[in-house]
């Protein structure tokens, strides 16, 4: 998105987001029974996302699709569309109103019981985590911590106030302060990346400050 500020990092350290566990839907189970089906809604089911489609198809478990942008990288919209055939039913937030209570509405009067809500690409986490809240989700991880399931830098701080050893980082949109820093430490090379993204979109390995500098500008203002 624009306006991403850069983190000055150790090539160890990589920001990683962790959840519970799938539950244990039993779809089979309750149709023997005439009671709905145990859905799973999957919000932005591309990249690694088409694994956790094919995992909820080999247990028998209905998916329902929500595409929260079509805003998104050519990428991402040609996985949509090849990843329909895996989908019980969908539903476009921009076409209701980018409405949360609206979504959840068209959710709840579907033929289904939603057992879990999943983000099945970093384009859809806090859409994700918000209507997984909003449906009452016994596995919902709550809003309070948010952001750090979304800022790479938030991540880290999170790590080391749970005694969990994380990079070294200093995150800042201020190119002075990062060279500051940078050359205060002075061990190179230095990871620069958007707090936000996915894979390696906008990821530069640093020499030295004028590597950084460069790194700086391709992050800098730049949609991603």
């Amino acid at each position: 998105s624009s306006g991403q500020r850069s983190s000055g990092r150790t090539p160890s350290g990589r920001g990683s987001r962790v959840g519970p566990a799938m539950a244990p839907f039993q779809p089979s189970e309750r149709a023997a029974r005439g009671a709905p089906r145990v859905a799973a809604v999957v919000v932005d089911p591309y990249s690694s996302g088409k694994y956790l489609l094919v995992e909820l198809e080999k247990r028998g478990v209905p998916i329902i699709a929500v595409r929260s942008s079509t805003k998104l990288s050519e990428q991402f919209l040609r996985s949509h569309k090849v990843n329909e055939k895996f989908f019980a039913a969908f539903v476009d937030y921009e076409e209701i109103g980018e409405s949360l209570d609206k979504l959840a509405e068209a959710i709840k009067g579907m033929p289904y019981v939603v057992g879990g809500v999943f983000a099945g690409s970093e384009p859809g986490v806090e859409l994700a985590e918000r209507l997984g809240v909003k449906l009452g989700m016994p596995t919902s991880n709550g809003l309070e911590k948010l952001e750090q399931r979304k800022d790479k830098a938030e991540m880290q701080d999170a790590l080391r106030a749970n005694g969990v050893p994380a990079a070294e980082q200093f995150k800042s949109g201020d190119l002075d302060r990062l060279v500051e820093w940078a050359e205060a430490r002075n061990e190179w090379p230095l990871v620069a990346k958007p707090t936000r993204g996915a894979g390696s979109d906008g990821v530069s390995f640093c020499s030295d400050v004028k590597d950084l500098r460069a790194a700086y500008r391709k992050i800098i203002g730049v949609r991603n």
